[in-house]
């Protein structure tokens, strides 16, 4: 008759449980916050993917209804960020051409940090300084607690 398992077995699987977490949280950038105004805010750092420039610190809105990124046209002249193409795309005023930048995000959780080059969109009509798409957010995996009203990333391989 089996009773499940012993003492001795369930501190070795909490053990090889934590250390398996720590594993994970040790190789990878985690970044967390606050889900204010019903909006998940990430601060990041934006540059031209040159190193042409200045970093510029903005918030961007993590959006996972977006297939791309998009950044505030000021921000993208600021940075002089090289246009890689042009892309059609659905806004609130309908069909519009808008170009498309390349820039080089990058993100810290204080003990790591993590950069990569993206490219985004550049509508007309943005108001917000970046809304952080799935493309960008490829790599890592985000969890949102609607309960705590909080999201935590973790970037397991943002190149």
């Amino acid at each position: 008759m089996s009773r499940g398992p012993s003492k001795e077995n369930r501190k070795r699987q909490l053990k090889t449980q934590r250390s398996k977490a720590k594993r994970l949280a040790d190789g990878h950038a985690v970044l967390r916050g606050k889900i204010d105004n019903n909006q998940c805010m990430l601060e990041l750092s934006v540059v031209h993917p040159g190193g042409i420039g200045n970093e510029k610190p903005i918030k961007a809105i993590i959006d996972t209804g977006a297939t791309n990124s998009t950044i505030h046209p000021r921000i993208a002249q600021e940075l002089q960020l090289p246009t890689v193409g042009q892309v059609n795309c659905r806004t609130v005023h309908g069909m519009k051409v808008a170009r498309m930048v390349a820039v080089r995000i990058r993100v810290s959780d204080g003990n790591k940090r993590a950069a990569r080059t993206i490219t985004a969109i550049v509508p007309d009509e943005q108001t917000d300084e970046m809304l952080f798409g799935m493309d960008a957010m490829t790599g890592g995996v985000l969890t949102v607690d609607t309960n705590k009203k909080t999201w935590v990333w973790r970037l397991t391989n943002l190149r």
